[in-house]
């Protein structure tokens, strides 16, 4: 009977749609006019540039630009946006959509490829390759002449993108390894099958895993790629396994092996959830063991690392040490991640040494020697010297640590002040911006791979080269950003601050060139050229010229502050066209801090959360995007506060009409929503979409999405709640579902019924109370949709046209919507 009540529901919404509105506001005509600029390809003589125009249901466009000569794209490519590269001699090689182009950026001419499976570029070779549907695979130069090619090869050719290029063919009974990096030259032969090939970071060996076809059992295979010498760490054995993980040490001196199997309990006629059970992940992926061996490619030894005592082995690109850990033996779903207690392995006494313990995170330098420890908050972290077992404890608040490729320096993101650990002095520094959040742009992430990478366990080695620079972001509390490098020990200001949201930067090697995408609510997206010493900033490309109402846009920002006496801020959209004498309705949308987007230009993304500001606004909506900080009196107690806070600072507005006001939001903002409903008299009507209704019943849940208990979420996700057993008062005094009966607006639910991040039964709990308590609710339900609306789809025009139309009809008193009136003149919503 409930699966029937269900579709009911669904069929009513369908066959209830009313009148759309055919206008330029519906979600079909915004996506269609409007779109954000991205992936910008600076050549490396800075000439040339390329971006990617990216509409929400279109993102196929790619432009070129002569840097001297802006506003006037030199190319522009319809489809072939997958991969883009600027060649020597004013080439620009694309490719995507089964298609590719080499194109003469001076005359204007190009040699196209048809019927195009994938292809890249060999950077350091000045080359290009392209792998056709028939199994073809030619190499080309730089002015598009063929230098090698084979036909009928095996699945993906394997590349670095650098210099490296490998393919797999097989001749009667025999597959072989071609090198096509040069010339075509065979390198390997086996009877067996390879069913894994890959490139070592150092670009020093090819590592291959065959497998005999009837027995499956696997052999790890090297290949040194500047002698050819091939090496079998395991012998001429092979052994049962899943699947083979190489990591490399030392630039390839030695490898850690890893063979893992994978075990996956049968739960066809029973499936059993223990209360020790530290690894719920495993019930969907399987539980995978590893055994692992070392192979020093300068003796030829091979060595078991013995595994008794730890599951879990990383290299970390030093010749003594490995970490040995349990990933998850402890695990008990309290935080977010494994806290883990890391040993460390020494390979020549085979002894342990504790390292950490309660660590989320270890980072490791590239020559292996330093490390740095984070726990969860990123307080207590420290760098070790595994040389001289010296460490230096970090201040709170530093993270995401980047090394040196020279091994030199550490820098660190920060949100108070950038910060640099300098190796040979051991000292700490920083540049003294104190209250300024930094980031580094241009990090090299180098994440390491184990049996353990499914629990969120980081072990990683990012890096910068300091021989490019280093780009740096600082961005104060008002939104004001600037852009500096690093080089050579100094810094340099790139580009002065700026109110302007700056979403990618890319220089020349020199570093005195710039090219950077920015905006704001009010400005579009632009493509600028700046150079050291020059004041003022060439314009490349400005997008969206047809937009002629961003730059009308009024926006303030409002300051106010919450019971705990935090500033906050809330940002203020006026309705496009505003008349001073004129009252207008506003709608509130609600979710976290949401001050830091006021400088970004709305484009909707490829998803759809129900809010579309630029609609709203055309159609005379003030529009309202307060900050809501939790404290400790929990999520929607404070949401309630910050909301009510915000109202009281906007009130003083005499053109907003207060008696007009909705509130939405979607996913964690939903549930503020909620809550709120079942608390204020100060809204008209309410949109809520995706969230939690009832936070008991969803602190006892299983997150199917991120495989993980629920309660891990909500104590140190979003929400910041306390331990349900420690309070269980103010999850009662936090829990929407607990008020239902007190809500008196009318309020539109939706949710998609594929949504394994807040299950969309919890939109329906919702409807089902609010019926219950007699309110005037309606819920919509999208069978094939999850946690968002995929734009261009039928349920996302049909989502728009509901919402616009829901607002106009409770705030502007538009009653010409007939799915609304069947619910609010007692008609029946739906008869079979």
């Amino acid at each position: 009977m409930k699966k029937l009540e269900i579709v009911l529901i669904i069929l009513c919404s369908l066959y209830c749609t009313g009148q759309k509105q055919k206008n330029s506001d519906t979600l079909k005509g915004e996506l269609s006019k409007f779109y954000a600029i991205r992936n910008l390809v600076v050549s490396d003589d800075s000439k040339w540039s390329s971006i990617k125009k990216e509409y929400s249901n279109n993102v196929d466009t790619v432009l070129v630009f002569k840097n001297a000569e802006p506003e006037q794209p030199v190319a522009t490519l319809i489809g072939l946006n997958q991969k883009r590269v600027f060649l020597k001699n004013n080439k620009f090689f694309a490719s995507g959509n089964n298609k590719a182009l080499l194109l003469d950026l001076v005359k204007g001419k190009g040699l196209r490829y048809q019927k195009v499976k994938s292809a890249e570029v060999l950077s350091a070779a000045d080359r290009y390759f392209i792998h056709y549907n028939d199994q073809s695979i030619c190499v080309y130069d730089g002015n598009g002449k063929v230098q090698s090619s084979a036909k009928s090869i095996d699945s993906f050719p394997v590349t670095d993108n650098v210099k490296n290029l490998f393919i797999l063919k097989t001749v009667g009974d025999t597959q072989n390894i071609v090198d096509l990096s040069d010339s075509s030259l065979n390198i390997y032969h086996t009877t067996n099958r390879i069913i894994q090939m890959e490139i070592s970071n150092s670009g020093n060996y090819l590592m291959l895993v065959e497998k005999i076809i009837n027995t499956g059992l696997l052999k790890p295979v090297l290949i040194n790629l500047a002698t050819k010498a091939i090496s079998y760490p395991y012998g001429d054995l092979y052994r049962q396994a899943d699947a083979i993980k190489f990591s490399e040490i030392q630039k390839g001196e030695s490898f850690l092996i890893d063979f893992q199997t994978k075990n996956k309990v049968n739960t066809e006629l029973v499936d059993i959830w223990y209360g020790n059970d530290s690894n719920l992940k495993a019930k969907d992926i399987g539980c995978i063991r590893s055994e692992y061996y070392l192979w020093n490619t300068l003796t030829s030894k091979c060595i078991k690392i013995p595994n008794d005592r730890f599951p879990s082995f990383a290299a970390i690109n030093n010749k003594r040490f490995l970490l040995s850990f349990d990933p998850v033996g402890n695990y008990n779903y309290v935080t977010y991640v494994p806290l883990v207690d890391y040993y460390l392995y020494d390979i020549i006494t085979g002894k342990y040494c504790p390292l950490s313990s309660k660590t989320s995170g270890i980072s490791h330098s590239p020559n292996g020697q330093y490390l740095v420890l984070l726990n969860e908050a990123d307080k207590d972290g420290r760098i070790l010297d595994l040389d001289s077992g010296s460490s230096l404890f970090l201040p709170p608040g530093l993270h995401n640590p980047v090394f040196s490729l020279d091994g030199n320096y550490i820098f660190f993101n920060g949100m108070e002040d950038f910060w640099w650990f300098k190796t040979e002095t051991m000292h700490l520094n920083r540049m003294g911006e104190k209250g300024k959040i930094s980031s580094i742009l241009n990090v090299k992430r180098n994440p390491s791979n184990g049996n353990y990478s499914s629990f969120s366990i980081n072990i990683d080695s990012n890096t910068v080269d300091l021989n490019k620079g280093l780009l740096l972001t600082l961005k104060d509390n008002e939104n004001r950003s600037s852009i500096l490098s690093y080089k050579n020990g100094n810094f340099k200001v790139l580009h002065n601050q700026t109110l302007n949201y700056i979403s990618e930067i890319k220089t020349d090697p020199t570093q005195r060139h710039s090219f950077l995408i920015e905006e704001n609510y009010n400005l579009a997206p632009r493509l600028i050229y700046t150079s050291l010493g020059k004041i003022q900033d060439r314009v490349i490309y400005q997008s969206n010229k047809s937009d002629r109402i961003s730059n009308t846009i009024k926006q303030e920002i409002v300051h106010y502050k919450n019971k705990d006496n935090e500033e906050l801020k809330g940002v203020l959209y006026y309705p496009i066209h505003f008349d001073p004498k004129k009252k207008y309705p506003m709608i509130v949308q609600v979710y976290e801090k949401q001050s830091t987007s006021a400088n970004k230009y709305p484009v909707l993304g490829i998803s759809f959360i129900g809010y579309d500001r630029r609609s709203l606004l055309r159609r005379g909506y003030f529009v309202y995007e307060p900050d809501i900080s939790i404290s400790t009196k929990g999520m929607g107690v404070s949401a309630l506060d910050c909301v009510d806070k915000a109202l009281d600072a906007v009130s003083v507005n005499s053109n907003i009409n207060m008696a007009k006001v909705g509130l939405t939001g979607h996913s964690f903002g939903s549930y503020e929503t909620n809550f709120i409903a079942t608390q204020s008299k100060r809204f008209a009507a309410y949109i809520s979409s995706s969230g939690f209704s009832d936070i008991v019943r969803a602190y006892f849940s299983y997150n199917y999405n991120f495989k993980i208990a629920e309660y891990a979420r909500i104590e140190n996700g979003q929400h910041q709640m306390p331990p349900f057993s420690e309070n269980k008062e103010q999850y009662y005094k936090n829990n929407p579902i607990n008020f239902v009966d007190q809500v008196n607006a009318p309020i539109l639910l939706w949710a998609g019924m594929k949504d394994k991040n807040v299950p969309w039964q919890h939109t329906q709990e919702f409807y089902i109370g609010l019926k219950r308590n007699g309110k005037q609710v309606i819920a919509v339900f999208y069978p094939n949709q999850s946690h968002t609306i995929l734009n261009n789809t039928p349920e996302a025009e049909d989502l728009q046209v509901r919402i616009l139309e829901w607002w106009d009809y409770f705030l502007k008193d538009h009653k010409n919507a007939t799915w609304i009136d069947k619910q609010l003149h007692n008609k029946k919503g739906c008869t079979l």
